[in-house]
């Protein structure tokens, strides 16, 4: 598990890396002749350059997700190089606050803006839909309307919506497989979740 360092220490210590021995524990693809590493992140193409120190994407949603820079998006990808694990996915869900240094999730300024998403979406699932498909958002059949997100090969992500009626408000709830913190810091996951979750309400 990565934590959070500095850009340029984060460079150094990727640089070092075997990219045989990176690509077998992070499902991505490298290119010895350029030297770009290729990795997919919620359904776009990123290219990881070690030699000048860059994260690109040549899709217009991969260069949104770049915008993200209060949320680290760029670094998050090379976190994710760094610290992925070669282990299977668990297939079981939980709840971001459930993980080992979860509190950060649910408190404060740090809040996932799930209560935004539920009123924006309520009573319009083709519009919450077409919305995720634009980031690779997977249909599921949980609650009202859901969808499966792979912010990363080894990260997927759920994220459920429950419409409002007269007696209760409309919710949704953002989820994590339970070997996430096996490949991310609980720091990052959270900056990836925000990133995730944020594309949802910003315009392109």
């Amino acid at each position: 598990m990565t934590e959070i360092t500095g850009a340029s220490r984060t460079w150094e210590i990727f640089s070092n890396l075997d990219p045989e021995e990176v690509c077998s524990r992070t499902n991505v693809l490298y290119d010895k002749k350029s030297g770009l590493y290729s990795i997919s992140s919620f359904s776009q193409t990123f290219h990881v350059d070690c030699r000048q120190q860059k994260v690109s994407s040549n899709s217009q949603v991969g260069k949104y997700l770049l915008g993200f820079t209060d949320y680290f998006f760029d670094l998050s990808i090379l976190w994710y190089l760094i610290g992925a694990q070669d282990i299977p996915l668990s297939g079981r869900m939980v709840k971001p606050a459930e993980i080992e240094g979860g509190q950060i999730f649910v408190k404060g300024a740090h809040m996932l803006p799930l209560e935004t998403i539920a009123s924006q979406y309520n009573d319009n699932p083709n519009d919450f839909l077409e919305r995720c498909s634009q980031f690779g958002g997977k249909r599921l059949t949980l609650g009202d309307v859901s969808a499966e997100f792979h912010p990363f090969p080894k990260i997927p992500a759920t994220l459920i919506l429950w419409f409002g009626d007269e007696e209760f408000p409309p919710d949704a709830q953002f989820l994590l497989d339970s070997t996430c913190t096996k490949h991310l810091s609980t720091d990052v996951l959270w900056s990836l979740a925000m990133v995730n979750c944020l594309s949802l309400l910003q315009s392109l």
